[in-house]
């Protein structure tokens, strides 16, 4: 609801002046993922900046930063007094895009172009079981996974105001992720012990974004 009023108050603010009506030219954007019950969230899980180019093109800047961390205890099992889980993500990605204006109608335009994100990912996960005899289990899984993807966008924006753009979108991506795992078990009254592999990955993967853009 205080996403649908926002979005209300800039229509309303910055309505007054179509954009081909205007002597003003925006020439920075941020952009908001749009959700279900209109509720105004990350870009498809990113922070997006646009440069709008003197030719209408336009550059955008993604970010994506994410943390997360909880710590459970577990409904208790036979021969164990405790048992708990402990969890921490952690995911910082950067990417860019370039969106050459290809076609335009009035307030609607169409955007095309490629875009390269890189990302890093670190994930650990800690379960520990203490016995009723006194002795404990801990087994311990570590990830690192860096990767870049390549993608293209194609993209139609319509401008409801100078300040305001209403957009969805189309991705398709290529990406080539390498993944480093750490297993290690601790067992009371006998030697720790680990062992690391390593997993190399490629995909494609395919996203509709709907969107909306403030302009300033």
């Amino acid at each position: 609801m205080k996403s649908l009023f926002l979005f209300c108050a800039l229509f309303f603010f910055t309505g007054s002046g179509l954009p081909q009506d205007s002597v003003y030219t925006p020439k920075y954007a941020i952009s908001f993922g749009i959700g279900q019950n209109f509720t105004l969230t990350k870009f498809n899980g990113e922070i997006a900046f646009k440069k709008i180019m003197s030719n209408s093109d336009q550059v955008r800047i993604l970010f994506q930063p994410f943390y997360d961390s909880y710590t459970n205890d577990l409904p208790e099992q036979l021969n164990y007094s405790t048992q708990t889980l402990e969890n921490n993500r952690f995911e910082a990605g950067l990417g860019t895009d370039y969106l050459w204006r290809v076609s335009s109608y009035h307030d609607v335009s169409v955007f095309a172009g490629p875009g390269v994100s890189i990302f890093y990912r670190y994930a650990f996960e800690k379960r520990k079981n203490n016995a009723v005899s006194g002795s404990s289990q801990t087994y311990e899984t570590e990830q690192h996974r860096t990767g870049i993807e390549l993608r293209g966008t194609i993209s139609a924006e319509w401008k409801v105001s100078e300040m305001i753009g209403i957009h969805c979108e189309y991705r398709l991506g290529f990406s080539q992720s390498s993944d480093k795992i750490i297993n290690r078990t601790l067992l009371t009254g006998n030697p720790d012990s680990s062992y690391e592999q390593g997993i190399k990955r490629l995909g494609i993967a395919s996203v509709a974004v709907f969107g909306l853009s403030v302009y300033f």
